[in-house]
């Protein structure tokens, strides 16, 4: 009796081991990811399908979902609270459209830009925004917008997305001259 109940505490104490590695090695690989603007973060990829990206989070389950409608389409709405990321897929054809960055954690390419950081930093290094209000500061051509904090001042979170082409983005050179 003694022997099965060792055997099923072994059996559980290596599942759980795995499942924290695997873990662990997720995490650990994006603590030495770059946010890239119009591409992804870290391994995970704009335009990969959802499957790929579940694949990649070594079965990471959501801390929450949701269906969302945005500019008049359906899309799916994965949150990973403890990564500090949220996922945003298209409902038809399940590809990841936007990655929402909420996590210190992480620095956009060639910047050192993360959450946290003062907008004075983005518009230094971006420039003026093409788009954007109060409480966000919007570069579609290049595929990253910052959502600033209610003091409008700081990062509250990085959204990359993929570029528009169709955008002036002579706009973000004007304050540069």
């Amino acid at each position: 009796m003694s022997i099965n109940r060792y055997s099923m505490n072994l059996a559980l104490t290596s599942v759980l081991i795995l499942a924290f590695a695997c873990l662990t090695s997720f995490l650990s690989a994006q603590g030495n990811a770059l946010i890239v603007p119009g591409e992804g973060v870290g391994v995970l990829r704009l335009g990969e399908p959802i499957t790929y990206i579940m694949q990649d989070l070594e079965n990471t389950d959501p801390s929450t979902s949701r269906l969302i409608e945005e500019s008049g389409q359906k899309k799916v709405a994965l949150s990973y609270k403890d990564l500090g990321l949220m996922f945003i897929f298209d409902f038809k054809t399940k590809k990841l459209e936007k990655i929402i960055v909420l996590t210190q954690n992480l620095l956009v390419e060639n910047t050192g830009i993360h959450v946290g950081s003062r907008a004075a930093e983005v518009i230094s290094h971006f420039k003026s925004p093409v788009k954007g209000s109060e409480s966000e500061l919007d570069y579609p051509h290049v595929g990253i917008k910052f959502i600033l904090d209610n003091d409008r001042r700081t990062i509250s979170a990085i959204e990359v997305k993929v570029p528009q082409k169709d955008v002036d983005s002579n706009k973000d050179q004007e304050g540069s001259s």
